[in-house]
């Protein structure tokens, strides 16, 4: 974060950065109904980042920080755990950036929901003819070494509803409701029939056998748009200033398109992470003139809503739904990044096959539908 920190001090509008540690996986987020009977609380991930917020309040004032004007900033998983932490009454932090997360999804109730999970890894471990309570034990009992071999990211370990930290699940139906939006998230005032349109909307083949660049590509599009891009857009409709019941809040649509500059098989795609690496001014030597420009105007963006301005103009979903979008071709010269007024596919970039065929009431079955495929099939 050392380059962003330096370029706000270069514009006269200094930041201080704090990166947070927290535990992720197993550690952070395994769950079950026995540890739940001796005492373990779900989320434990999420608690360490509201101790690492409450921190920040406490302490950033000693570094010449303001308590009253902390922004987090979190990034695919951690832009999740933002809308997470919204969810509290108690002020964590005043402004949010939320960048490429996937913000409306269904999660398990913390009673029972995880373990399922912790069954697969007492499997996993060796543990299948135990107890409950015994596997748990063999879990604790497992040598760090040998539990990330073993485990490390393959079993579906996620956080869950647990009237805490998570009160309720963020669904595309709870977004276009503002009263129940501003009720779910105190933290802010302070199939059939359209199966093959879109199979073939987004040229989904049906018939493979492989996973190739030809048909995987069809069904990242597919997850992209349901779980990343509708829902930002879905969050910046239910913060617009025109549809809240709370006065003063405003929120700011942005697109990433710049496309990934490095050789490999994504070369040419703008990828995940690949916007936190240009903010953070990562790699900028290795990149054209035009991406770099573009990287900084973004970083140069942020710092500035940071400070309390406005980077653009806010999005007013019943006015002016407008966003920037930020865009350099690998070998450009000159920054392609716009502020665009309005929605229109051709302006954001943004696909809007899901708006046309389906409509907003079934979104949140297509979440499902993409949860089922990832979960994948059933023993």
């Amino acid at each position: 974060m050392g380059r962003i920190t330096k370029l706000s001090l270069e514009m006269g509008y200094p930041i201080i950065a704090v990166g947070v540690n927290y535990r992720v996986g197993a550690p952070g987020f395994l769950h079950s109904s026995v540890m739940a009977d001796v005492g373990y609380k779900a989320n434990n991930g999420l608690d360490d980042q509201r101790l690492a917020l409450r921190w920040v309040q406490k302490h950033i004032a000693g570094f010449g920080g303001d308590p009253a004007k902390v922004t987090l900033l979190g990034e695919s998983a951690g832009a999740t755990a933002g809308a997470f932490h919204l969810q509290s009454s108690e002020p964590l932090f005043q402004q949010l950036i939320a960048m490429s997360g996937s913000l409306a999804q269904p999660f398990q109730s913390a009673e029972g929901g995880g373990d399922r999970p912790f069954s697969m890894i007492a499997d996993a471990l060796g543990a299948k003819e135990l107890s409950p309570k015994q596997q748990l034990q063999k879990i604790l009992d497992t040598p760090k070494e040998e539990f990330v071999s073993t485990v490390g990211r393959r079993f579906p370990i996620r956080p869950l509803v647990d009237g805490d930290t998570i009160r309720v699940s963020t669904t595309f139906r709870l977004l276009t409701d503002p009263d129940e939006v501003f009720k779910s998230y105190p933290g802010i005032q302070h199939y059939a029939k359209i199966a093959p349109t879109l199979i073939s909307a987004y040229a989904l083949d049906t018939n493979a056998v492989s996973n190739t660049l030809q048909t995987t590509l069809p069904i990242l599009n597919f997850g992209n748009d349901i779980m990343f891009s509708l829902p930002a857009r879905a969050f910046a409709r239910a913060w617009s200033h025109s549809r809240s019941p709370v006065k003063g809040t405003e929120s700011f649509l942005c697109h990433f398109n710049c496309p990934n500059p490095w050789d490999g098989r994504w070369k040419g795609y703008a990828t995940h992470v690949l916007d936190l690496n240009f903010v953070l001014q990562n790699f900028r030597e290795d990149l054209s003139r035009g991406q770099r420009e573009s990287a900084e105007r973004y970083a140069r963006d942020i710092i500035a809503f940071v400070h309390g301005e406005s980077p653009w103009d806010a999005y007013e979903v019943d006015a002016r739904p407008g966003s920037t979008v930020y865009y350099a071709p690998v070998d450009g010269e000159q920054d392609g990044s716009r502020f665009v007024p309005d929605e229109e596919s051709e302006s954001t970039g943004r696909r809007d096959i899901f708006q046309k065929v389906v409509g907003e009431a079934l979104f949140d079955e297509l979440v499902d539908v993409w949860q089922l495929f990832m979960a994948g099939p059933r023993k």
